[in-house]
């Protein structure tokens, strides 16, 4: 008797012609004694014939006054002489209907699928987006299991995870794909729970999807670009190398030689100056298929940029190779139809070979360069293996690092300061310091030219602390002057970052200049930050404990990553100058742009876009809700003295 005992509404056991039994909320309701009194004189109502109504509406006169109720009737027995009545106060019954429509109005408002199923896996009803994806209406569905509702594969994974909840209660959401009724394929996230009563029993699996594809396609162009040359779709350079690495340690195991080739296209300059950055591009293309298909599959072809290619030769002995690259050189050779233009097109290549040239990626690829530069020396159209007499380019670079070691000391550095925007305010909020060198006899060096070869010989280390107090110096001065806060950022190098006393550098430096951490804003590469993650997070949570700003730059250019920007203490992206130039003609760099920005901002990240050079790119940054913008439209880098003046005008 506990369902009879335990139910909501009033309800009765009737036996002929009284009524033998009554639960709680009828005795509530009807009062202990009262019922026979009440409805005596109306029991003919409730017998039970063919014609007899399941159902029916009927008013009573109780003490509070006429109550309508709802009378629903069952037979206990085939002679229908003993049936259980149960009575609905209308009242109530409008106001569960009222309830149920308000609830299936929320449903069909929210944006996602949503859907609902009975414990043995029946669906009990949905919203209209999930009618839309599955391509049933909710009558269609309900009472249906998902196995009797799509033919496609994911209903096992449907199947299996409600079998899990209902086990342990618990289930992570989890990516699965989905195939509409038009037969495309969609990448969702599934998120379900329990709906269970009073008792602690679960009355419903309530389950919710979230359509990811868009979100999948930026993360799958980001990771492609991480790894891959996004004009002609072989490796980038760091995808070589790490298969460099793989062929290091499986050709020590094995005792095997392979080579490093590195080409480059003669003359192509002349060809891009001539013909345009189009015909270039569409040679380049070219040139990429006629290496891929005259290697063999074990075999790597990638392009490190420009007109620069490297071919990696898997178990191969100089004669071999001596023949490959001659074969490639043929094979370049022949005239090549593009853009209605006929180009006739040669290679310089340079060979170093594993073991004897090096023993590593990094070593193997500069020895190859060398040798490709004596290539070119010999009149081009040609290969050479390195030697070590190839020391041309080795006399230069010990040139410039000497010029390097001397010009801490004779004062050749000095820093630029770019300023950075607020796109909400228009105002100037922070600058980016920029390194300078003015070498005597070369005049004004890019930094491009001599950043590696510091990093290379560890003078980054000296250099990178001289820019971080000078830096630091200057922002103190700017905000004592202005009284405002300047956000000054600062890069970082790789080598710089991995200093075991990196942070008590910092530290000291912080303290010295007396500068405020917030206004400091340290500049790291994606590259930096995954290189041992462990001691790189550590590292960073020392940094953020001090009080800094912690920015990635360059962001979608390395590694991209998303994963580590959950756990890394990161406050900013700054989006590469890469995807802003023509962001408004070009959709794929506009799609990845907006993908940044938005996957920012659901992780409440700041965003700069970097290199704004049109109005147009503004405008359509500003579509996008990037928050601060960087570049020659705004300001170039200046003078600290110019920014001060900036400063000062923007007070």
């Amino acid at each position: 008797m506990t369902l009879f005992e335990d139910a909501q509404h009033p309800v009765l056991l009737l036996d002929d012609d009284s009524f033998i039994c009554l639960n709680e909320a009828a005795k509530t309701r009807f009062g202990r004694g009262g019922m026979n009194g009440h409805l005596t004189q109306e029991i003919a109502d409730f017998r039970m014939s063919e014609n007899t109504k399941s159902s029916f509406s009927k008013n009573w006169l109780l003490p509070e006054g006429e109550i309508s109720f709802e009378v629903r009737l069952k037979a206990v027995t085939e002679d229908k002489r003993k049936i259980i009545l149960e009575f609905a106060d209308t009242n109530d019954a409008e106001e569960l209907k009222n309830s149920l429509f308000f609830m299936q109005s929320m449903l069909d408002s929210m944006p996602n699928p949503v859907f609902y199923k009975s414990p043995d896996g029946k669906y009990m009803g949905c919203n209209k987006m999930f009618e839309r994806y599955i391509g049933l209406s909710k009558e269609e569905l309900t009472g249906k299991t998902v196995k009797e509702i799509t033919p496609h594969d994911w209903k096992y994974q449907c199947a299996r995870t409600d079998m899990q909840i209902l086990g342990t209660g618990q289930l992570k959401p989890y990516e699965s794909v989905m195939t509409m009724p038009d037969g495309t394929v969609r990448n969702v996230i599934f998120s379900k729970s329990l709906l269970k009563n009073e008792d602690g029993a679960t009355d419903a699996i309530i389950g919710t999807i979230q359509d990811i594809t868009e979100r999948k396609k930026a993360e799958e162009k980001i990771e492609r670009l991480a790894y891959y040359d996004t004009l002609t779709g072989l490796p980038n350079r760091q995808l070589l190398l790490d298969r460099i690495k793989i062929m290091v340690e499986h050709s020590r195991r094995n005792e095997e030689n392979f080579a490093v080739l590195f080409l480059d296209v003669d003359r192509f300059k002349n060809i891009n100056d001539t013909l345009g950055h189009s015909t270039g591009d569409q040679l380049l293309i070219n040139i990429a298929n006629i290496l891929k298909t005259n290697v063999r599959s074990c075999d790597t072809v990638a392009r490190l940029g420009g007109d620069e290619f490297v071919i990696v030769l898997t178990n191969v002995d100089e004669a071999t190779v001596s023949h490959i690259a001659g074969k490639l050189m043929n094979m370049l050779g022949r005239p090549q139809f593009v853009s209605s233009h006929e180009i006739f097109s040669s290679l310089s290549i340079g060979i170093s070979m594993f073991p004897a040239d090096g023993a590593d990626g990094e070593t193997l690829l500069k020895n190859a360069d060398m040798a490709m530069y004596q290539a070119k020396e010999q009149g081009r159209n040609n290969f050479q293996f390195f030697s070590g007499e190839m020391n041309s380019r080795m006399v230069n670079r010990l040139t410039m690092e000497n010029d390097l070691r001397h010009a801490m000391d004779r004062d050749e550095f000095f820093l630029e300061y770019q300023p950075q925007f607020s796109m909400e305010t228009g105002r100037m909020f922070g600058v980016e310091a920029l390194l300078r060198w003015l070498q005597p006899e070369k005049g004004l060096m890019p930094p491009s030219s001599f950043i590696s070869l510091a990093e290379d010989t560890g003078l980054i280390l000296q250099i990178g602390e001289w820019v971080l107090l000078r830096a630091c110096f200057q922002n103190k001065e700017w905000e004592t002057m202005s009284g405002e806060k300047i956000i000054t950022s600062v890069n970082i190098s790789a080598v710089q970052f991995k200093q075991k006393n990196f942070l008590s550098s910092v530290r000291n430096i912080l303290k010295v200049t007396g500068c405020d951490p917030a206004s400091i804003e340290l500049e790291l590469t994606e590259s930096v930050l995954m290189t041992d993650v462990e001691r790189t997070t550590e590292t960073l949570k020392g940094l953020k404990e001090m009080g800094l700003k912690l920015s990635i730059d360059d962001f979608g250019t390395g590694y991209s990553s998303l994963n580590y920007l959950r756990h890394f203490p990161i406050d900013r992206l700054k989006i590469d100058r890469s995807f802003i130039t023509n962001i408004m003609n070009d959709q794929d760099n506009a799609a990845i742009t907006r993908a940044i920005i938005a996957m920012a901002e659901s992780l409440r990240l700041k965003v700069t876009a970097e290199g704004v050079e049109l109005e147009d790119e503004l405008e359509t940054l500003r579509s996008f809700n990037c928050h601060d913008i960087q570049g020659f439209l705004l300001a170039r880098p200046s003078s600290p003295e110019t920014i001060k003046q900036l400063i000062n005008v923007n007070r």
